[in-house]
């Protein structure tokens, strides 16, 4: 029993002194408020347990210094002395020259060089970085209204490609109606006819038509020579069958 009291009281002293004090020396001798300010700093621990440096970052200190990052330049990040380059933002503008915050059972003191900091009227949340979630029915109205905008601009776009396709397929059929008036020879008409499937695409209806022609071209199409007088006859069969299809144009 005496050894537990005579431990209790070696540890308290330990326990007691477990503090530390931060410093930071800014670059600037006015500052605004709730901006990012860059800085040196100097972390000096006295006592036998030690505070990491990283457990400091994301710290608000006496709810006026806000600490963003902290970088070793020497010493270790557990060290008793520790010299560095941090980031800080005032929060608010403080009442005091020195600040306490308790972490881990560590009582953190900090201080810093002369400095005017200006103040401004965003609200301290965030400056902080900490924002609220806008309540249920605003999020619910926002997605809707983001989907709303979705969906007309998809509307648009398939307006806009229904169109474009119209369009494309409009001036096909104009071409190839152009080709199919132009023949004045006979090799126009054979071009015509090695088109027919292509043409048949476009206007389906023409097929019982290239038929009749068919009947009169292919007397004379595989023939070695021919007469001028054959060539007159598929160019008069042509022009019948041009006559025939001018109302299948589906308008063009």
């Amino acid at each position: 029993m005496i050894r537990f009291f005579v431990l209790i009281l070696i540890l308290i002293p330990n326990i007691c002194l477990s503090s530390g004090k931060i410093h930071f020396e800014l670059s600037e001798d006015r500052v605004m408020q709730g901006s990012l300010i860059k800085s040196k700093f100097k972390f000096q621990q006295n006592s036998e347990q030690s505070l990491r440096i990283e457990n400091l970052e994301g710290i608000s200190i006496g709810d006026t210094i806000y600490i963003n990052e902290l970088s070793l330049v020497n010493g270790d990040s557990d060290g008793k002395i520790i010299n560095g380059d941090a980031s800080i933002i005032f929060i608010k503008v403080p009442e005091k020259s020195n600040l306490e915050h308790k972490i881990d059972g560590f009582n953190i003191e900090a201080t810093w060089t002369q400095v005017d900091i200006l103040p401004t009227e965003l609200p301290e949340d965030l400056l902080l970085g900490e924002f609220n979630f806008p309540d249920t029915k605003r999020v619910i109205l926002w997605i809707a209204i983001g989907v709303g905008i979705l969906f007309f601009l998809v509307l648009i776009f398939l307006y806009w490609m229904k169109r474009k396709n119209l369009k494309f397929k409009k001036l096909k059929k104009i071409n190839i109606k152009n080709s199919l008036l132009s023949p004045v020879s006979y090799n126009e008409v054979v071009h015509i006819w090695e088109m027919k499937h292509d043409i048949l695409k476009v206007f389906p209806d023409l097929g019982d038509e290239f038929k009749k022609l068919e009947t009169v071209l292919f007397r004379y199409q595989f023939k070695p020579h021919r007469s001028k007088s054959e060539e007159e006859e598929v160019l008069v069969a042509y022009r019948k069958f041009i006559d025939s299809i001018k109302g299948g144009f589906d308008g063009v």
